[in-house]
């Protein structure tokens, strides 16, 4: 080969490699300027928007990122930016990075133990045969609750903007109590957890409460446990 041959091949081979713009640093360099060589709280997927023309979010409460912990692997991280998609049951999370970026990524589920969402604590457990999955802790002195919380995708209606909506945020609840897990639906069935002689003493506390425990929220469902729990205190 000539020497105008080698001159050429080696300036293709230049212009071929991967090169780093100025400025512009990859995205494994962003981690490791802001988190360091630990990297197992900013691992996994990154973040695409696959649901712009749907009405609504899928979020857990609102669309938008709030302080909380997350715990991978038995590590808890704290004051990590995260949402909880309820339509994947992912975990997202936003971080600033050394150069300013915002960056957003889909969190790696299996590594995932727990996390927390301000007041909220949501850790990952199996529950009567259920795979393991992510539920609400609601506690108290008496009684612990476990809430699953789930939106689904749905047809919108003829007038609406969009041909897809997110449905409201749905739980599903296990009532636990000296160790025994039972599921409830509604006051009928919750009521029906505790001692026949005051299953109607339950039933009027909490619709006292004129809250519809199908359509609860997270706050509304501790105030119910609370509420009942000091009627407990009132049984020793």
């Amino acid at each position: 080969m000539k020497m105008g041959q080698y001159i050429a091949a080696w300036v293709i081979t230049l212009f071929f490699l991967p090169v780093r713009v100025a400025g512009q640093e990859t995205f494994a360099e962003r981690v490791d300027q802001t988190y360091g060589a630990d990297q197992l709280l900013i691992n996994g997927e990154q973040y695409y928007n696959r649901h712009r023309q749907v009405q609504g979010h899928p979020y857990f409460r609102d669309d938008q990122f709030e302080k909380g912990t997350v715990t991978i692997r038995g590590k808890v991280y704290e004051e990590v930016e995260l949402k909880y998609n309820l339509l994947s049951q992912l975990i997202e999370i936003e971080y600033t990075t050394f150069s300013g970026a915002v960056n957003r990524l889909i969190a790696v589920d299996k590594h995932l133990d727990a996390f927390s969402l301000g007041e909220y604590v949501f850790k990952k457990m199996e529950i009567n045969g259920i795979p393991a999955r992510f539920y609400q802790l609601i506690s108290n002195d008496r009684i612990t609750c476990y809430v699953y919380w789930e939106k689904e995708l749905t047809a919108a209606g003829e007038l609406d903007a969009y041909s897809n909506k997110f449905t409201r945020q749905k739980p599903s609840y296990w009532l636990d109590m000296n160790g025994q897990r039972a599921v409830f639906t509604r006051v009928k069935s919750f009521a029906a957890l505790f001692p026949e002689e005051r299953q109607k003493e339950i039933k009027k506390l909490v619709r006292r409460q004129g809250v519809s425990l199908k359509n609860a929220t997270p706050d509304e469902i501790r105030d119910i446990l609370h509420t009942v729990a000091k009627q407990m205190n009132g049984w020793d």
